[in-house]
């Protein structure tokens, strides 16, 4: 009888198990221990913390005295960090520190500058007709928010002043510069009012700490790197439920050691989510063995802004042009040099970390490079990913055994990326499955129509950087193979009109090696950029390529590869996910075996279907976000 993909996945489920299925499930059948509360408002640490009347004034005072098996409740208010947070669970017995409301913003840790968040600091009017305020700031920030919305940094108050950034390129129409010699910050608030009035008086301005060290910003910088640090470096069996973390140095949650579950938690102008120790090839300098579920990440209106970069502003009369013009978050301005985006809901991932059933919106990237680049045996599933600027999953630069599967990716730029740029070892194994992607006509078409880049819904290669690498210079460069069982991507649903498959990142001489496709149904525009290039090397079989716009010559036999079918145009009206995976010929038995990915799933050889969703299935988005308390 024919195994479906959701039985693919239980084999999944149940090799990863082991490592951290206990901890997951001591979080919902805890052994009795005490409960103790937190009160910011009517709470003192000289009390015992046993009830709301004598609760505990900080976080912190709690987690010097809880145990295993105990239980921390933090009343509802604003709590400024950092907080190091140094109780420790044992297995089966977690510490548990949840907020009495998991609301957004009911419980919030934050490492706003606190006399600007209260509104204790006088703004001054630069200048009226440009909405122009400035107020005294003397550190160093990495993110501003006026009452939760983001704002991009600019590198000088003349770019400021325009709305451009380097290269006279348009960028959105509100954000700050920091002069950090003069100590004082500038802002213009999106003067439409479409968030909000345009004097940052009228908002809650919540400023962060500089981002870490390194050039990337991700380097450990003492405790303004986090807003809440699980401070134990061996096994911390602790489990972080319901907060608001809003504006750290890089990240809401920063995990020392192993062993925690983060969950129905809310990130707010945060660099990262949820970050482990370091980023290594060593495992005994990472963090292991850490849940992220059920959260929601943003940096709102990330998107929103690109959108209207690209339907309202072009480059500058006489402005050098480049491809993606839209991407300002992308530079280093404001932060003395670090980059400020670039990372997503987790970051520094060791080994066997597991991120399922999130959202993640509005941002940059959902899951970047400085996020994944060491990590080891990570699964993804059961996220949406929404409204991303560039990519939603990046797999490089060497990350070993990722597992991405029964995701939802929507209007993502390009939402797939192994594009390693630090050599050898190159990311793999990778399985990438069961995922339902899909872009509108109108972001893809505008894309390419205002940048003259067409965005492609996998982006592979490995450009000549990587033979800079020291390393590297006696590592042939002409072919790129992909360790272990190579990059798997099956059984997956694109709806990408107007795009193409492949953007390609590496010199069309230099060849792929065991990269799969196999029973994916994809709607694109092209194959690639390259009406010649035919992706050698990279094996296709069983695929079903649905040509939209329809385009001569636009090589979707290659795609479809062996076995596979190429229709000349979808249904017609909306495009949904029914429409690709119900038709007889197209998904129900119609399916090949997918041996490449015996080594991860046992039944691989069963697959009788193609797309995402088995025959006869009924569609169903993964339940993400933060939940309600029952």
């Amino acid at each position: 009888m024919p195994t479906s993909a959701s039985s693919l996945t239980s084999s999944l489920i149940r090799r990863v198990a082991g490592a951290w299925a206990l901890l997951c499930v001591a979080g919902s059948a805890l052994a009795a221990g005490v409960t103790y509360h937190v009160n910011g408002a009517t709470g003192a640490d000289d009390r015992d913390g046993r009830s709301p009347a004598t609760a505990f004034a900080t976080i912190q005072r709690a987690g010097a005295v809880a145990g295993p098996g105990d239980r921390i409740v933090v009343a509802k208010g604003v709590y400024y960090g950092p907080v190091e947070f140094t109780a420790k669970g044992a297995p089966g017995r977690p510490v548990v520190l949840e907020a009495e409301d998991r609301s957004r913003n009911a419980v919030i840790i934050t490492n706003a500058n606190r006399e600007m968040r209260e509104g204790r600091v006088a703004w001054r009017l630069e200048d009226q007709a440009l909405g122009l305020y400035s107020a005294p700031l003397a550190e160093i920030t990495a993110r501003v928010l006026y009452s939760g919305v983001d704002l991009q940094p600019y590198g000088s108050l003349d770019q400021l002043r325009g709305f451009v950034v380097e290269g006279g390129q348009p960028g959105p129409a509100h954000g700050y510069f920091h002069d950090t010699a003069g100590g004082r910050i500038y802002v213009r608030l999106h003067a439409s009012g479409r968030y909000g009035p345009p004097e940052p008086a009228k908002h809650v301005i919540s400023i962060s700490p500089r981002t870490g060290n390194g050039s990337a910003g991700t380097g450990y910088n003492g405790p303004t790197f986090f807003n809440l640090g699980i401070m134990e470096r061996q096994s911390a069996h602790v489990v972080v439920d319901g907060f608001t973390f809003e504006t750290p140095g890089f990240s809401g949650v920063h995990v020392n050691g192993h062993d925690v579950v983060v969950r129905n938690s809310w990130f707010l102008g945060c660099r990262a989510g949820v970050t482990g120790r370091r980023e290594g090839a060593d495992t005994k300098v990472t963090s292991h063995r850490v849940v992220v579920e059920y959260c929601d990440y943003t940096q709102f209106p990330a998107f929103e802004d690109m959108m209207e970069v690209i339907r309202e502003r072009g480059p500058a009369p006489g402005a050098p042009t480049y491809p993606l013009y839209w991407w300002s978050r992308k530079s280093r301005a404001g932060t003395a040099g670090n980059i400020t985006y670039e990372t997503g809901i987790a970051a520094l991932v060791g080994s066997d970390w597991v991120i399922r059933h999130n959202r993640v919106h509005n941002s940059f990237e959902g899951l970047s490079v400085w996020c994944i680049r060491w990590s080891k045996n990570l699964q993804i599933h059961d996220n949406v990913f929404e409204r991303i600027v560039d990519n939603a999953i990046e797999l490089e630069d060497h990350s070993e055994g990722m597992r991405i599967y029964r995701n939802v990716i929507l209007n993502t730029v390009e939402p797939l990326s192994w594009q390693p740029l630090d050599g050898t070892p190159w990311p793999g194994p990778a399985f990438i499955h069961e995922n339902y992607i899909r872009n509108s006509e109108e972001l893809n078409r505008l894309a390419a129509e205002t940048s003259g880049h067409r965005p492609g819904w996998f982006k592979a290669g490995a450009s000549r950087a990587n033979w800079t690498r020291a390393h590297m210079k006696d590592v042939p460069d002409d072919v790129v193979r992909a360790p272990g069982a190579g990059v798997v991507v099956f059984n997956n649903t694109v709806v990408f009109p107007h795009g193409y498959f492949l953007t390609r990142t590496q010199p069309h001489t230099r060849i792929y090696e065991n990269i799969h496709f196999v029973n994916n149904v994809v709607v694109a525009q092209a194959f690639s950029s390259r009406e010649d290039y035919r992706g050698d090397n990279i094996a296709f079989r069983n695929n079903a390529w649905i040509g939209f716009p329809r385009v001569d010559g636009h090589l979707g036999e290659v795609f479809a590869g062996q076995g596979g079918v190429v229709v000349s145009a979808p249904p017609p009206g909306e495009l949904r996910p029914e429409d690709f995976l119900l038709p007889q010929g197209l998904a129900a038995g119609a399916g090949a075996p997918v041996t490449e990915a015996l080594e991860a799933f046992p039944e691989a050889n069963d697959i009788r279907h193609r797309g995402a969703i088995p025959f006869g299935s009924t569609w169903a988005w993964p339940d993400v976000g933060p939940r309600a308390r029952n």
